[in-house]
């Protein structure tokens, strides 16, 4: 199967595991409606010639599915492009998916391929994408082809600039990363080391949200980069 999305290949398998869940969980609906229902659905087609907007019509099957955890939702969103569906909507966690008429066929071949890229390990699926780099203009973490938004002027914008300029494994000291946040001034305010890891940590969050992977080691008086 061709995808559009280039992310997979930085997954960790436990995401992959909860895309799995998501389309056994779409198809576990589909199974039990009425097929003989079909609406026909605008969806978006594209940009024509001339710079507007075009639209075709499709039939397909329209699904109300509740209950869905916020991190689901932003695997639907991120994924859209090469999951079985065409369009869907979303109040707080519940979600109506529009299923085009050969959804079973998709969702089969879409299967196939995670539980492919699942038997893959890690390592297989990062080797892709060579190592990561922060870049100052933009603040973000680019990684292959996935950008991670680091909000600038703040201290994690600022740690990322420290940590990226040394070597993958060089171990950095809290208060060399905190002279870059502080921009010299006040070095042993009581929990500025505090500062630092916590800033880490949550860029860790982002990093791993999008990827599967922490990209900094923490510790309590120094930090690693580790891609």
């Amino acid at each position: 199967m061709e995808v559009v999305n280039k992310d997979y290949k930085n997954l960790s398998k436990s995401n992959i595991q909860l895309i799995i869940g998501i389309i056994d969980k779409i198809k576990d609906y589909a199974d039990v409606s009425d097929w003989n229902i079909l609406t026909l659905l605008d969806s978006d087609g594209g940009i024509n010639e001339d710079g507007n907007p075009y639209f075709y019509k499709y039939k397909g099957l329209e699904v109300y599915i509740e209950g869905f955890s916020n991190i689901e939702i932003k695997i639907i969103k991120k994924f859209s492009e090469d999951f079985p569906i065409l369009e869907y909507k979303d109040k707080e966690r519940d979600c109506v998916f529009y299923l085009p008429e050969d959804f079973y066929e998709l969702y089969k071949d879409y299967k196939e391929f995670l539980v492919e890229l699942l038997e893959k390990e890690g390592d297989e699926r990062k080797k892709l994408f060579g190592s990561p780099i922060f870049n100052k203009d933009t603040s973000e973490i680019i990684w292959g082809d996935i950008k991670i938004f680091i909000r600038p002027n703040t201290n994690q914008s600022d740690a990322c600039r420290v940590l990226f300029s040394k070597k993958i494994g060089e171990e950095v000291s809290w208060d060399e990363i905190w002279e870059e946040i502080s921009g010299g001034e006040d070095v042993f305010v009581k929990g500025c080391n505090i500062k630092v890891k916590d800033a880490l940590i949550a860029v860790n969050k982002k990093v791993k949200f999008q990827t599967g992977e922490k990209i900094f080691r923490t510790g309590n008086k120094s930090h690693t980069r580790l891609f």
